[in-house]
């Protein structure tokens, strides 16, 4: 079962919703430009969810279950009132302009399982100031992954063992501070 693309695009009116178990994904554009849409619940049977499907929302959180091991393009794009998000262990790409423009993003939980992050994903994330990276390998970063963000101002928490790695990291050695996790 799914929910198909587009099937609540543009609903004025819907500010949260629960999506039933059983669901396994979110289809292309199913939430997107929901103006009012600040709250959702998404069950462990959902695995993957498609391009633009929250986009424009005013989510201000979203849990996403460990079950999800894809999240395709600019899924939460303009987004701007979420403020923490933790990335599912499974997810190996972050996708291109999966989280830009998320003016509000403070906090980010990338997993082990990352191992790319692509064009342009977190553009605009401007009140970033954490970033909780499991990855021993540090990701490949493409081009302007954090353009725009102040990346001198944000802390880079990673494995101790791999704080060297991060450091001289195409993309990773911009951030100010590159601390090893407790």
């Amino acid at each position: 079962m799914e929910i198909e693309d587009e099937t609540f695009l543009c609903c004025n009116e819907l500010t949260s919703i629960s999506i039933p178990d059983g669901v396994t994904s979110i289809g292309n554009l199913a939430f997107a430009c929901c103006p009012k849409l600040t709250s959702i619940t998404i069950p462990n049977s959902v695995t993957s969810i498609g391009i633009a499907a929250f986009e424009d929302c005013e989510l201000e959180s979203i849990i996403i279950p460990e079950s999800v091991s894809c999240i395709k393009e600019r899924a939460f794009n303009g987004c701007d009132r979420l403020k923490t998000i933790k990335i599912p262990n499974g997810v190996e790409t972050i996708e291109r302009l999966t989280f830009y423009y998320c003016l509000d993003l403070k906090y980010v939980v990338i997993p082990e399982s990352v191992v790319a992050i692509k064009k342009e994903a977190f553009r605009q994330c401007t009140s970033l100031e954490f970033i909780l990276c499991f990855a021993m390998n540090p990701p490949t970063l493409e081009e302007d992954v954090f353009l725009d963000v102040p990346l001198k101002y944000v802390k880079l928490l990673v494995p101790s063992e791999a704080v060297e790695a991060y450091k001289v990291a195409e993309g990773w050695k911009e951030f100010g501070a590159i601390i090893p996790m407790p």
